[in-house]
C-alpha cells in the first residue's frame, strides 16, 4: 500500500528501495516469511509492460541476482536447527528409520 500513494517517478526507487529491504532481511534472518510476502507483492506490481519485467522475470532477476531461495533455505536450516536444540530433540541421520516409519528420509525420497 506504500507504494500506491506514491508518484510514480518514486515508485521505481521506492520499490527497488523496498525490494532490497526485504531481501536483507532475508539475508539476516529477520521476519522472513513476512519478507517474502511483501516481495512477492511488489514483484507484483511490475506489469508485463513496465521496462519489460513481469512477475516472474522480476522473481527470476531476484533469484539470478540474491540467490534468493537458497537465502530462503539457510535461514529454514537454522529455524529447524534452532527448534530442535529448544524441544530437545537431536539430529538424525536421513539413513535412520525412525520409529512408526516404515522408510528413512533417503527411502522415502527415492520412491
Amino acid at each position: 500500500k506504500i507504494l500506491i500513494n506514491i508518484y510514480s517517478h518514486d515508485k521505481d526507487s521506492q520499490r527497488l528501495f523496498w525490494i532490497e529491504k526485504c531481501i536483507q532481511n532475508i539475508r539476516h534472518h529477520h521476519c522472513v516469511v513476512a519478507s517474502l510476502k511483501h516481495l512477492r507483492e511488489m514483484c507484483k506490481l511490475y506489469s508485463a509492460s513496465h521496462h519489460g519485467y513481469g512477475y516472474v522475470h522480476k522473481m527470476k532477476q531476484l533469484e539470478r541476482d540474491n540467490t534468493l531461495i537458497q537465502l530462503v533455505i539457510n535461514d529454514l536450516e537454522m529455524y529447524l536447527t534452532h527448534v530442535g536444540k529448544v524441544v530437545g530433540v537431536e539430529e538424525r541421520k536421513p539413513t535412520e528409520v525412525l520409529e512408526g516409519q516404515s522408510y528413512s528420509h533417503n527411502d522415502e525420497l527415492k520412491t
